[in-house]
């Protein structure tokens, strides 16, 4: 098991490396095309503070997103193997349970998403907005403070509507690999019992 996990790793690790190493390169070849085409140096533009900024935060964001797709593709390799592993071994049990875990986390996140959608906060907010439109009661509610709190409500909103459609999706997939190993196991299992029934016989 820890083989297969550290293949998995060094697998992730290499793969999303050459992935940042291709938009770098990317990146590099605009700005060389740039250099070329206008009149003036790309790399200026970075002397600018805000343009600097913006830089920083798109490359961070960037870096995370990459290590937070290269963590869900190392778990998603050490489950397949870890499947896998079970049809080898004919743990038909083993398979049976995960199948039930399973099912019931599937159960569960779409009662999540359901919930989720009953209590959405867009309807409220239109209301809000509508409220908010009219002049004559504009001065009854500080705008700056009404825009960020909207702004926190519906980006934790949507992303637990993300968060929950991200591990439904996931869960059916594991889901049908597990099925698809127990299909796999009994039909080993019967070739088994015919081929012992045929030596018998002989």
């Amino acid at each position: 098991m820890k083989k297969y996990k550290f293949g998995n790793f060094k697998f992730t690790v290499t793969r999303k490396l050459a992935e940042v190493l291709t938009v770098i390169v990317v990146i590099a070849v605009a700005i060389f095309l740039g250099n070329s085409i206008f009149a003036f140096s790309v790399l200026n533009l970075v002397d600018n503070e805000q343009i600097k900024q913006i830089f920083i935060i798109c490359g961070a964001e960037f870096l995370l997103c990459e290590v937070k797709d290269g963590y869900a593709l190392y778990k998603d390799l050490n489950y397949h193997f870890f499947i896998l592993n079970l049809e080898i071994e004919n743990k038909l049990r083993d398979c049976n349970n995960l199948v039930d875990e399973l099912t019931l986390r599937i159960k569960i996140n779409k009662e999540r998403l359901d919930l989720l959608k009953a209590l959405s906060p867009i309807s409220v907010v239109v209301l809000l907005v509508g409220f908010l439109i009219d002049r004559s009661k504009q001065s009854q509610l500080d705008y700056n403070y009404f825009v960020i709190i909207l702004v926190v409500v519906l980006g934790y909103y949507f992303l637990q509507i993300y968060r929950s459609w991200s591990l439904y999706c996931k869960f059916e997939r594991q889901l049908q690999e597990a099925q698809n190993a127990i299909k796999n196991i009994n039909e080993s299992l019967v070739d088994n019992s015919k081929s012992r029934a045929l030596t018998e016989k002989l």
